[in-house]
């Protein structure tokens, strides 16, 4: 029993090696255009050169071991050029994938690997209009879609468009005092989606809300002294939201959470730099909260301030790419970048934000040790 004990720990310290964070950065490919990915990075979804540069474009993926994968064009078009990423949701285990097209044709499509390229098409109430896929379900249970709407007073319109993976598509119009709904993620179950509402004249502001199919929308909440509430990421279970926030009193974002309904500050980003925000806007964040990105700019749970892409890759030891962030992997470990409009140097990914998650960190103190070893014995002494 003790040399089993010995042999165990030496295997501990062996494995502490895995779990530590090492960024890469990988180009995918001249004049590609990355638009989303699965919930770990190892599948990245865009378009890429189909033959000589210069030429047209096809949709494909990226994988982790198998490099790119050339998925063609739909039937209904002969030719796509884009400059800028497209539209694009990714299933969390990278199954299933939709991108918006708006070339030689125009539509939403999605790919699996049982189906093919396939057309998704509208609902009656938002046919003719464009629908941005925004976020798909487990193994492609459902695809959510943002359907753009005639505008209002406040500029343009939005309303949630979702398509299961069998029966009709349907519409869902924004909550009765809001005049747009822009949804922003699903669980992997498919059962709750969220996103960003905006009030109806004569408000315009923004709150985030949850939305469930058997209880519809639920508009969250912010105390006295905050607005702006915004929607970025949902815990698997459904039961936390991350997004940004601000204060009346003040310019700047806030980094915030609603844990069953109950709202709170995790981060306040403009410290330590004032109310002068040097970052902008969050587009993302982990669907545990532990990494946010802006376009240019990265934060990760116990640094006091974000960090600028190019500081941040020259610290790593990893050439600074041209270009910024357009996407971050739910798990957090990596986001994908573009180069800009009109730059030929590709999409690229930059990986190693943050450990993975490691098994052997029984105890979730960051560092694989004996102590692990000894806190699972214990456990397994105890049982159920």
């Amino acid at each position: 029993m003790q040399q089993t004990s010995i042999i165990a720990a030496a295997a501990v310290s062996v494995l502490s090696q895995i779990c530590v964070a090492v960024p890469t950065i990988t180009i995918l490919g001249q004049q590609s255009r990355a638009g989303g990915l699965s919930a770990n990075g190892s599948v990245i979804a865009g378009g890429a050169l189909a033959g000589t540069p210069g030429g047209y474009m096809h949709l494909g993926r990226w994988t982790a071991t198998g490099g790119f994968q050339d998925l063609g064009l739909p039937t209904q078009c002969d030719s796509w050029r884009v400059e800028v990423p497209p539209p694009t949701a990714v299933s969390p285990e990278g199954s299933a994938i939709a991108w918006f097209i708006n070339y030689s044709c125009t539509g939403t499509f999605k790919w699996s690997e049982s189906t093919g390229l396939q057309p998704l098409l509208p609902p009656p109430e938002a046919a003719g209009r464009p629908i941005m896929p925004v976020a798909i379900s487990g193994y492609g249970g459902l695809v959510l879609g943002s359907a753009t709407m005639p505008p209002s007073i406040f500029g343009d319109c939005f309303a949630m468009v979702l398509w299961p993976l069998a029966g009709s598509p349907i519409f869902v119009p924004p909550p009765p005092d809001c005049d747009s709904a822009i949804p922003k993620a699903v669980t992997p179950d498919g059962n709750v989606i969220v996103g960003t509402c905006r009030r109806a004249f004569p408000s315009g502001l923004t709150h985030a809300f949850r939305w469930t199919s058997a209880g519809g929308y639920e508009v969250l909440q912010m105390p006295s002294g905050y607005y702006l509430g915004t929607a970025l990421s949902v815990s698997p279970d459904g039961s936390t939201i991350y997004g940004w926030c601000q204060e009346t009193s003040a310019p700047g974002f806030l980094f915030c959470r609603w844990t069953n309904g109950i709202f709170s500050v995790v981060h306040d980003f403009r410290e330590p730099h004032g109310p002068q925000d040097p970052f902008g806007r969050p587009i993302d964040a982990s669907w545990d909260g532990k990494v946010v990105v802006t376009p240019n700019y990265i934060w990760i749970e116990g640094q006091p301030s974000m960090q600028g892409l190019f500081q941040f890759c020259v610290s790593a030891g990893i050439q600074p790419p041209p270009g910024s962030i357009t996407k971050l992997s739910l798990d957090g470990t990596c986001f994908i970048g573009d180069p800009g409009y009109q730059n030929t140097s590709g999409a690229f990914v930059i990986r190693g934000l943050i450990d993975s998650a490691c098994a052997a960190d029984f105890n979730n103190d960051g560092v694989v040790d004996f102590f692990d070893y000894l806190d699972f014995v214990d456990a397994f002494s105890i049982g159920c």
